[in-house]
């Protein structure tokens, strides 16, 4: 049978309640929890819409996130509610964007984000189409934010220092057997001043996805501080050897 927007779910609601291990001690919840949730969800409503990753895979074919690109007024605290909204908006150019928008418990919303992806073949390690991802009846046009995730790229005169290495392990790598895309936003945060990161939430956020890192590789963390006018302003990137793994912008 045709799917229609009448049987299919265009637009995921999903209310979370914060536990104590997705907050930091302030209580309020992670940046990377946020990216759990998100991460989540992409993946049920992926199998709602009929193009979910154990579906591709049959065709050797599996979703790669390319970028992110978030704006938050505010973090739900431990014990509170929060509803996450999720939709699939379709191809640009040669990336998939799925957008999302936080609310609160009464509705009021706090945030919105906007997420890139790429089709990868895994034999080819090449990008692929689906015309099932590009089906109008699967898709909502409805943009959580006016601009969409971009490179993001280090300032002219910005001076990056070497802050630590990381090997991957365990409880880095996913089912995928490479590293986590959340793993890359811890590992940038606690390149990061704890105490700073506890007492200044993370108000807006971009990070790109340039090379997988594998287990026991090991990432070479740099930092780099840029001037801002409305914030502090934080540039983190991850080297394995002489290739960039990913880079991140942090404003707080």
């Amino acid at each position: 049978m045709e799917m229609s927007k009448e049987n299919i779910e265009i637009i995921m609601k999903r209310r979370h309640h914060i536990a104590c291990y997705t907050t930091d001690q302030r209580l309020r919840l992670k940046l990377a929890s946020l990216l759990d949730f998100a991460q989540d969800m992409a993946g049920d409503h992926a199998d709602i819409l009929g193009f979910g990753n154990d579906l591709l895979l049959e065709h050797r074919i599996v979703w790669v996130l390319s970028r992110i690109k978030l704006k938050m007024d505010s973090y739900p605290l431990w014990r509170e509610d929060m509803e996450i909204s999720t939709w699939h908006r379709g191809l640009e150019g040669p990336l998939y964007i799925r957008d999302y928008r936080m609310a609160d418990a009464n509705g009021r919303q706090i945030g919105v984000m906007t997420t890139s992806w790429l089709l990868l073949n895994v034999d080819e390690r090449r990008i692929v189409r689906s015309d099932v991802a590009t089906d109008e009846a699967r898709i909502c046009t409805d943009k959580a934010m006016d601009e969409l995730a971009t490179k993001v790229r280090l300032p002219k005169d910005i001076v990056m220092e070497d802050c630590g290495e990381h090997r991957v392990c365990y409880s880095d790598v996913d089912k995928n057997g490479h590293t986590n895309n959340v793993r890359y936003t811890v590992w940038a945060l606690d390149a990061l001043d704890r105490d700073f990161v506890t007492e200044h939430p993370v108000r807006e956020y971009e990070i790109n996805f340039v090379k997988e890192a594998m287990p026991d590789e090991v990432v070479r963390i740099r930092r780099g501080q840029a001037p801002c006018e409305n914030g502090t302003l934080w540039y983190v990137e991850g080297y394995v050897g002489e290739h960039q793994s990913f880079i991140c912008k942090i404003l707080f």
